[in-house]
């Protein structure tokens, strides 16, 4: 069985041979990747350095099960994984390291501490995600459980071993510090994430009618001091708005008919618009700032069902990465269970011909390091 995390973006790598030392880069960063994220205490950076990155790439490509381990799962490896390796398996490795980066951030962030007794579980989680296909049981559910011993992650060094559990007792802390989240921890979330809770920064309402005379009605009850609310719960046809207040949520691009949302992004704080017509009839509309009122409860009812997962999609939708070039670019992207990753993709090695033709041209292989 191929880890989870390689499996999910092998398909969309781009093959090359690419060097994973420092020469023939015009890039003067010492870095692979730099990220950069905020919490309370200030602005704080993680370096993924070039040094480390090349050092444990090099390591992977060492080992024949790991190369198995990619072969099995449909990775092409290219180089002779002594001097040179593929530039989708380095890719591939950066992404895992900015989303475990993620993990890292939240976990200073909260000032956490490891426990010696989580060592066992992340040994074995660090062993799993490196696992073979006999390495594993099935019940007639389709439930994998594990059963050892970890072929690939015991052919590497102890070095790389420890730095992989040490990731996973990180993780561990974050995850049960999420374990039994309460109000705190919701406040907590919203006050330094509320960016990426409401991207676009406006809360829109709404009075849904099916006239432009009710729609005019309801604009003088609020011109004579009717409270928006209260209007929308006795009188919207938007009976599902209608409960909350004619609250609908954040702003969010695409959500709504064109009309409606061209008029929401339009509209000033706190001022009804004027009635905007669209299919479903005539919309009186009012857009606030977001405030910690408008989730109360929805952080901690999605923290409850997705578990600190959601607190990593936070993170790195908050941080800020850069990929140096010569490992490629980075972006987010969501997989088919709608779950958010980091993925670098390689960059694309310029045939001989243009190679030739753009002078000078950086070389494309450089050595790993040596034994």
């Amino acid at each position: 069985m191929i880890s989870q995390p390689f499996r999910r973006v092998a398909g969309l790598l781009v093959v090359g041979a690419l060097g994973l030392g420092l020469a023939g880069c015009s890039n003067n960063s010492s870095d692979a990747a730099t990220i950069t994220y905020h919490d309370s205490n200030g602005e704080h950076t993680i370096h993924i350095t070039r040094s480390d990155f090349t050092q444990q790439v090099g390591d992977l490509v060492a080992s024949k099960q790991f190369q198995t381990l990619l072969q099995a799962g449909q990775i092409n490896v290219t180089g002779d994984q002594k001097n040179t390796t593929g530039a989708n398996v380095s890719a591939l490795y950066l992404s895992l390291l900015v989303e475990q980066s993620a993990w890292d951030a939240e976990y200073a962030s909260l000032g956490l501490k490891t426990s010696a007794a989580d060592r066992p579980a992340a040994d074995l989680a660090a062993r799993e995600q490196f696992g073979l296909n006999d390495e594993f049981t099935q019940d007639a559910q389709g439930n994998s459980t594990w059963k050892g011993p970890g072929v690939v992650f015991n052919s590497f060094p102890k070095s790389l071993q420890n730095e992989m559990i040490d990731r996973e007792l990180r993780v561990a802390a974050v995850r049960r510090h999420y374990l039994e989240a309460n109000a705190l921890t919701e406040k907590s979330l919203y006050d330094r994430f509320s960016k990426q809770i409401c991207p676009s920064g406006r809360m829109v309402s709404h009075i849904l009618v099916k006239s432009l005379a009710a729609a005019n009605a309801i604009e003088t009850e609020l011109q004579n001091g009717a409270a928006f609310a209260e209007l929308a719960k006795t009188k919207s046809t938007d009976t599902a708005s209608a409960k909350a207040g004619g609250m609908l949520g954040c702003l969010t691009a695409g959500t709504y008919v064109k009309p409606f949302e061209d008029a929401a992004n339009a509209a000033a704080f706190g001022v009804v618009t004027q009635p905007v017509k669209s299919q479903f009839g005539y919309h009186v509309i009012l857009v606030t700032e977001p405030k910690y009122a408008d989730f109360q409860g929805q952080i901690l009812q999605a923290l409850q069902q997705q578990g600190p997962q959601l607190v990593q999609a936070l993170q790195l939708q908050a941080m800020h990465v850069v990929i140096s070039p010569q490992y490629g670019t980075g972006a987010l992207a969501v997989d088919q269970r709608q779950t958010l990753h980091y993925r670098v993709t390689p960059p694309v090695v310029p045939q001989p011909r243009t190679a030739r033709e753009k002078a000078p041209a950086s070389t494309t292989t450089t050595p790993l390091p040596g034994g």
